[in-house]
């Protein structure tokens, strides 16, 4: 099994979707069609029984056993679909260029949409939360468009009034729409950034400031970075996190380059190196040697294994893709939707 076949299978297995389930006491006895539902969330496999058939007792023991699951379910849940969310941004980060990326876009909004919209009411935190995760990939993988208007209302109305809008969607919000979003919408978080002392909010603000795609809007961004708008502890993260994002990571790396005298003066005595690492996120060999290079001469104290480790992961990375080109160009148009809408 190739590398694209096994992470096919794994988004396959992950792709079931949930059914509700109803809340279920330890002394309940559920009816036949209860137990079917609840037993399909879990085992979602025909057992080969008739539970309309069962005495009182196993039914009432059956219950009782599923009760119990579902005390982990969420856990479980979240942690099995965070291996596939983190497979989908890799996937798109690393390997996929843009017109990559439209095919592979219905794709995830096909795999996702469903458990994201089956999680639209959980009262569970780890399925909210999970919500919370699918709701991020769908906006800024799958550019799907209801989920990218459900961001813009709710950033406007996090922007406005914070505690308005459930915190788990408060930075996926702000960061889908800050995505597309406009100079309007880049002042207004700026302004936002600038007035608030809450350092979560201003974590908030600073994550959507990193994922404005608009050329110009990212270098305004990457300039606050080295300005009193962003404070010296804070700031090597910030222009770290333009070089992760794919959508911005060649404006940061040429801010990087072409203004290091002032990028070099935000560092901390342990902070340079994490500019160092997510350095390492470029996936080409001509990334590689770019990235040795400027950084032997413009050196950062204490980043010497940093840097071996950055280039390493940028070889690897790029020997990846020129293994498996052929099969991910292979998988893409066997799983191409079309391209609809996105971008």
């Amino acid at each position: 099994m190739n590398t694209w076949t096994a992470i096919a299978a794994g988004l396959l297995l992950a792709s079931m979707t949930a059914v509700a389930l109803p809340t279920a006491q330890s002394d309940a006895m559920p009816d036949a069609l209860t137990l079917q539902k609840m037993t399909a969330r879990f085992a979602p496999t025909d057992i080969g029984a008739d539970l309309s058939k069962m005495s009182a007792a196993d039914r009432r023991l059956l219950g009782t056993l599923v009760a119990a699951s579902r005390i982990i379910d969420g856990i479980f849940l979240r942690q099995v679909w965070a291996g596939v969310l983190k497979n989908i941004e890799y996937i798109n980060d690393r390997l996929l260029g843009a017109s990559e990326r439209a095919i592979f876009q219905p794709f995830v909004r096909n795999l996702l949409s469903p458990p994201y919209e089956a999680l639209a009411e959980a009262k569970d935190p780890e399925e909210k939360a999970l919500h919370a995760d699918l709701f991020d990939v769908l906006g800024i993988v799958g550019r799907d468009p209801m989920v990218i208007a459900q961001a813009r209302q709710l950033a406007k109305n996090s922007l406005q009034d914070p505690a308005s809008v459930d915190p788990l969607l408060i930075g996926p919000a702000l960061e889908i729409a800050a995505a597309q979003g406009d100079e309007a919408l880049y002042q207004q978080i700026m302004q936002n950034l600038k007035g608030t002392t809450d350092q979560v909010m201003r974590g908030r603000y600073m994550d959507a400031l990193m994922h404005f795609e608009n050329p110009e809007l990212t270098r305004q961004a990457l300039a606050l970075g080295v300005s009193a708008a962003i404070r010296n502890q804070d700031s090597t993260a910030y222009i770290s996190g333009f070089v992760r994002n794919p959508y911005t990571r060649d404006e940061a790396w040429k801010f990087v380059q072409n203004h290091w005298n002032e990028v070099e003066k935000t560092f901390t005595p342990s902070s340079g190196s994490e500019l160092v690492y997510s350095a390492g996120t470029f996936c080409d060999a001509e990334a590689a040697s770019n990235v040795s290079a400027f950084f032997k001469v413009h050196t950062v104290p204490s980043s010497e294994r940093t840097l071996r480790q950055a280039v390493e992961r940028i070889k690897a990375c790029a020997d990846l893709k020129k293994i498996q080109g052929s099969n991910l160009q292979g998988w893409l148009s066997t799983h191409s939707v079309g391209t609809g809408a996105g971008n």
